[in-house]
């Protein structure tokens, strides 16, 4: 084989690899968009009174979308993901009827904003009011 002919291969393998490598980024990109930049929200919930952990309650970031939110564990703990960029994040907690999935009642919703140091530093507690029965 000569070496024009072998030159003209490498070339040619070169060119259609570059190819197939960036049709593959692009299709993967077309599928499932570019990666959104989150940090993520986490901390636990408990009740003022007692300090017992709550389960059920609606964690959601205010201004999100409605897939924004997580509902709190057992223990009380929760995971939501905040967009990248911002200094503060707004936080609604509501805690939830398991049976019914409406707002339970036993606890005031309770709104609270935070800092980005605040989340970044530690976990955060959050303390819910029981409502009073009269």
């Amino acid at each position: 084989m000569s070496i024009f002919r072998q030159k003209k291969q490498q070339i040619l393998r070169f060119l259609f690899g570059s190819f197939s490598a960036t049709a593959l980024m692009f299709t993967f990109q077309a599928c499932y968009g570019m990666p959104n930049d989150y940090f993520p929200v986490m901390g636990k919930v408990v009740s003022e009174t007692t300090g017992e952990p709550l389960s059920d309650v609606r964690v959601g970031l205010i201004g999100g979308s409605e897939y924004d939110y997580s509902m709190t564990d057992t223990t009380g703990i929760f995971n939501v993901n905040a967009h990248e960029g911002r200094d503060s994040v707004r936080l609604a907690f509501r805690h939830i009827d398991s049976e019914t999935g409406g707002l339970s009642g036993q606890y005031a919703p309770l709104d609270s904003a935070f800092s980005r140091e605040e989340i970044m530093e530690n976990p955060l507690v959050i303390k819910m009011k029981e409502n009073s029965v009269e």
